[in-house]
């Protein structure tokens, strides 16, 4: 079985053990704990075989200064991979010669969702370069491996960190609006840029509730939380708790996910009525 296979059945069986509603923090770090260190067995066997490699072919290669120095590099080009790895969500999916797949996992409060993947290839120069992915058009994959990649290979570390930090604060976004519909079914409607970096949802009055229309910016692509919020209070409500009210949520939407932001609207209502 490869350690892709392996890790894709811990994986699975990891899932299934999680409780489907008590998906906490101490979750989600033992599940990035347990990635990290398959991530890390898997590497540490690749970076074994091409060392063995080089050990059996030894003799062979005493006298060809091209092989040994290709060799080298090839290993120098794997530990910085390695070294990568430990960023969570990171892993090898392949490797043949030069080129190596990693895969960008992505997850929510201990749900999982579609990877991503990247193809590096290590140039004969020296530099790698960003030969094919699947990520989102709205990532600046060209700028990040212009910045990253192209200049000095001991950036790797760096260019996966941006892109991961990138992917999870968007699937962060997306899912919080997505269990925001779920909570509240046909009474909220939302409409987003692709990227869920500008989102504008229309809550419906209920009873105790005046119908809210919102509207939230994010500073960028690695925020989780709106930097800017805006919210118009239909009529129903004295002028006075309007504003109260619009204060209250603006603030509580910067400071906490959307879907107890919201959530928590008729709670603040009934203590303010």
């Amino acid at each position: 079985m490869d350690c892709l296979s392996a890790l894709e059945m811990k994986k699975s069986k990891f899932k299934s053990s999680l409780h489907e509603v008590d998906r906490n923090d101490s979750v989600q770090l033992a599940d990035k704990l347990l990635y990290l260190k398959n991530r890390r067995d898997c590497l540490l066997q690749e970076l074994e075989k091409l060392q063995s490699m080089e050990e059996e072919d030894d003799d062979d290669l005493e006298n060809s200064d091209d092989e040994v120095r290709a060799a080298k590099a090839q290993i120098d080009f794997l530990e910085q991979i390695q070294e990568a790895s430990r960023l969570a969500g990171v892993s090898v999916y392949s490797r043949v010669g030069n080129s190596i797949v990693l895969t960008l996992d992505t997850g929510y409060r201990g749900e999982f969702f579609s990877p991503y993947y990247l193809e590096l290839v290590k140039k004969k120069s020296g530099g790698i370069s960003l030969s094919h992915h699947s990520l989102p058009s709205f990532i600046p994959i060209t700028h990040l491996s212009k910045e990253y990649l192209e200049a000095d290979i001991t950036s790797i570390k760096t260019f996966l960190d941006k892109i991961s930090d990138m992917l999870y604060a968007y699937v962060c976004r997306r899912e919080e609006v997505n269990m925001s519909k779920k909570l509240f079914d046909e009474e909220l409607s939302v409409s987003s840029t692709q990227a869920v970096d500008l989102i504008e949802l229309t809550l419906e009055s209920s009873a105790a509730r005046p119908r809210l229309e919102i509207q939230l910016k994010y500073g960028d692509l690695l925020c989780v939380l709106p930097s800017e919020v805006e919210i118009q209070c239909s009529k129903g409500l004295a002028r006075s708790l309007q504003v109260a009210l619009s204060e209250e949520l603006s603030n509580r939407l910067k400071n906490i996910p959307l879907s107890q932001a919201l959530t928590s609207i008729q709670e603040y209502i009934d203590s303010s009525t």
